[in-house]
């Protein structure tokens, strides 16, 4: 291979044969230039940073992370077996999301990772049932709470200063609100269900 030189366009294979690198040796840029056979091994971080800014950063589903936690807990950190379990995301993005998800459960205790994932996801009816509640409530947040057992509070709250809900609250009309009246459960947590699902 000929060497890549400062200023000198990168192949696709070499961007390639870089990020495959990182996933073998994280950031010991020492053997991926040896690998390379580069010498320059700030050129290698540098464009190892840019391709890192261009690429879109991949969405989890629900589903691939609940098959990350599994999947870790049955193999431990064999990054190279939990992959090719998930298929869906590479190496290194399992590595992060894992980091993630565990940086997130650092304060609990006994608690069950499965919920506290399903606690970042939430449907349409759970935002509308959260507009109900907040308009209900005069934003009484240790009542809402009440009226949402199975979500801890601290995601509730994130879930209506993030997706701009108290804006959303002053589009919401008199149907909504009627139909909200005439079904209570859903205000005693009927929206449980979806939580099964």
């Amino acid at each position: 291979m000929k060497k890549v030189q400062p200023g000198r366009s990168w192949t696709k294979q070499e961007d390639n044969q870089l990020l495959q690198g990182v996933e073998i040796y994280g950031r010991d840029w020492d053997k991926i230039a040896k690998v390379m056979n580069i010498k320059s091994k700030p050129l290698l971080e540098e464009r190892y940073k840019n391709l890192i800014n261009q690429k879109p950063k991949p969405i989890w589903e629900l589903n691939e992370d609940i098959l990350l936690l599994q999947m870790v807990d049955k193999l431990g950190k064999d990054w190279e077996m939990v992959q090719k379990v998930v298929k869906t995301k590479d190496i290194a993005s399992c590595k992060r999301r894992f980091a993630k998800i565990r940086d997130s459960c650092l304060n609990l205790e006994g608690e069950d990772k499965d919920l506290v994932l399903l606690n970042q996801y939430w449907y349409k009816e759970d935002e509308e049932m959260l507009l109900f509640l907040y308009e209900l409530y005069n934003g009484d947040w240790s009542e809402i709470f009440k009226r949402i057992p199975e979500r801890y509070p601290k995601y509730i709250q994130d879930l209506f200063k993030s997706k701009g809900l108290m804006a959303k609250k002053q589009m919401f009309g008199k149907q909504f609100y009627d139909e909200m009246n005439r079904d209570p459960k859903r205000i005693e947590g009927g929206n449980q269900q979806n939580m099964g699902q």
